[in-house]
């Protein structure tokens, strides 16, 4: 999955002549020699490597530092070269062109750090993640306040430190000065000439491509199971089952929510569920699973059977999904009836007490998981079947499910 990501990322970045500030983080991560460490700056630096670096990364993972300051971006570049000594390795230092600014004093003591270090200053003019806010709307409001524009020297500056220097405003020249710059030996502030104008409309960009090309990768390897109950032509309910459930959950009721022939049911086994399934090896089973894909896989159903909108009906961990399918995707969404769920628990000691409960919940889960791995070949099967059973029959034996462990359909669930 991540190669389809860097595959998206690469061609949506390669129709940019200049340079650009997603594609210096991603050069300073791929470009770092066999041993050097990198230090990430507050503001965009740590955002662009946050949402950029590992759909590019290709080699062991280089060791990343990070600091805030009291004011966000005070003391980064001191930061910086006190990590560097402490890993006793050459450093190359991402950081935007204000926060240099901040912390100017301590290019001073560069020349006395032992290990080679490169700062990497992307000049934008001062400010630029600004831009991303609806205050850019006001640009007198924004020049005044925010942006903090400035017309500042850093050759001069450079050069006033003893340290070397180099600038880049394409891609092309980024590339070589970054190459020269960590393999020179010495101290160098590489100066990354971008414009903030282009910031947001690239990062957009960047994202939609992304986007797009995991949707395809999705629609080609995860198969969604889905039923359809009613006439076609009519208003759409989406039925999401709870927890340990499957689209049959809403046979009983499905004849009658169409008795009065007012709309038609989709009842659908969401992830981990029914005959959900995914390809081997495509992606991890914590993102298969997750609320992301899941809500992704519902909006893309709907897409591919034409409903343009349709009402939800959630029961429990259903009803918990259709809430969060309706702040991701409100415009798919005419009604909501929410089932054995709501919004949250209104107290913090109900929340506190709420995690607790399901993390001891997920631990009893991976351990029938961990107690049937190594088994003699014949009895893996038993000993989780036997366990998952003995869960099974815990789970549905609490109050909330009334007597349902004594019902006739109950091996009908347990089977399933």
């Amino acid at each position: 999955m991540s190669e389809h990501a860097r595959t998206a990322l690469w061609s949506s970045l390669s129709g940019y002549k200049d340079l650009e500030e997603p594609l210096i983080a991603l050069r300073c991560s791929e470009s770092l020699a066999r041993g050097r460490a990198l230090f990430v700056s507050s503001s965009m630096p740590i955002r662009d490597v946050d949402m950029f670096f590992h759909a590019a990364l290709s080699r062991e993972r280089p060791e990343i530092g990070c600091n805030r300051g009291a004011s966000g971006i005070d003391g980064i570049v001191s930061s910086a070269l006190g990590y560097a000594q402490g890993r006793c390795r050459a450093l190359t230092l991402l950081v935007g062109d204000t926060a240099a600014l901040y912390d100017l004093g301590a290019l001073r003591q560069v020349q006395d750090c032992p290990h080679p270090v490169v700062v990497v200053v992307v000049n934008n003019g001062g400010c630029g993640i600004f831009r991303f806010l609806p205050i850019a709307q006001h640009a007198e409001m924004m020049e005044k306040f925010f942006l903090n524009s400035h017309n500042v020297n850093f050759e001069s500056l450079a050069s006033s430190f003893g340290i070397d220097y180099m600038r880049a405003s394409t891609t092309a020249e980024f590339d070589s000065c970054l190459h020269h710059a960590e393999s020179s030996g010495k101290h160098v502030l590489l100066e990354a000439v971008t414009s903030s104008d282009r910031l947001v409309q690239v990062h957009r960009d960047i994202a939609a491509a992304v986007g797009y090309s995991l949707d395809l990768f999705l629609e080609q390897f995860v198969q969604t199971s889905w039923v359809w109950h009613g006439d076609r032509d009519k208003p759409v309910l989406l039925l999401l089952h709870g927890f340990l459930g499957c689209k049959e959950d809403w046979d009983p009721l499905v004849p009658l929510l169409l008795q009065d022939g007012s709309c038609s049911c989709i009842a659908v086994d969401l992830p981990g569920h029914g005959d959900f399934a995914w390809k081997e090896g495509t992606m991890s089973s914590q993102l298969a699973l997750s609320w992301e894909v899941s809500c992704f896989l519902l909006d893309m159903l709907l897409e591919r059977l034409g409903v343009a909108s349709c009402g939800l009906v959630g029961y429990s961990m259903g009803g918990r999904l259709a809430l969060n399918f309706a702040q991701k995707h409100p415009a798919r969404v005419q009604s909501l009836c929410i089932l054995s769920a709501h919004p949250g628990l209104e107290t913090s000691e109900e929340r506190f007490q709420r995690v607790w409960a399901d993390r001891a919940r997920a631990d009893e889960l991976r351990r029938l998981v961990e107690e049937g791995e190594g088994e003699e070949e014949g009895q893996v099967v038993k000993v989780k079947e036997e366990a998952w059973n003995e869960w099974l029959t815990e789970w549905y034996g609490q109050c909330i499910f009334g007597e349902i462990v004594k019902s006739e359909k109950f091996p009908q669930i347990m089977a399933r």
